[in-house]
């Protein structure tokens, strides 16, 4: 910035108090993406990577990510070693004339599933720009849910959301949380500029 103002000065001072304590959270899935050349003019298609964390699976626990209706398609898992999972994958379509979501659900097949490789989708984006966060259920095997929403993964991040979120902050720049939302809260907040910063240094 040319100038420092105030209130910038305080969410600076505010950010860098809590840079180095880090963030909790109950669970996280972060996603990378990428946009993939396309076979076909009339497809725009991508693929994600998920990355799980700060979660331990049982038998029979999991996970579904949902694909919103009218803006992805043709949702499918490239072959690969599902090891401790079970994963299936569906398209958004009408059921009963109701616009249904897609999914992508991955079914714990032991305890303490292992979560070190990520979990990969390819689909088809129907929307404009590119695809964001996603709604999620965590389960058990008792059916209880919970709802969250995916996050931006580090390589997602860079020093220009850092900026973009600081600017939010400060009320340099209106709300976009579409582009600083990385914690999937839906707003801009303290914590988002924590995790893009830690994200830039490295930490």
């Amino acid at each position: 910035m040319k100038r420092i103002f105030c209130p910038a000065m305080a969410a600076v001072l505010a950010v860098s108090a809590l840079f180095s304590g880090g963030t909790a959270h109950a669970v996280r899935i972060a996603y990378e993406l990428t946009d993939v050349a396309n076979v076909y003019p009339d497809r725009d298609l991508w693929q994600c990577v998920y990355t799980v964390s700060d979660h331990s699976f049982g038998d029979r626990d999991g996970f579904t990510i949902y694909f919103e209706y009218g803006l992805y398609e043709e949702i499918l898992i490239p072959d690969s070693e599902a090891g401790d999972w079970d994963l299936i994958a569906w398209d958004p379509e009408p059921i009963f004339d109701v616009p249904d979501d897609g999914g992508y659900d991955a079914l714990a097949l032991t305890d303490e599933a292992s979560l070190a490789d990520p979990f990969v989708v390819d689909f088809t984006w129907t929307g404009d720009g590119r695809p964001g966060p996603q709604a999620f259920d965590v389960y058990d095997a008792e059916n209880n849910y919970e709802t969250h929403t995916t996050e931006r993964g580090l390589g997602e991040l860079s020093l220009g959301d850092a900026i973009r979120c600081l600017r939010v902050l400060t009320g340099i720049s209106g709300d976009i949380s579409s582009e600083t939302d990385v914690t999937g809260d839906g707003k801009t907040g303290l914590e988002d500029a924590v995790r893009i910063l830690q994200a830039v240094a490295g930490t």
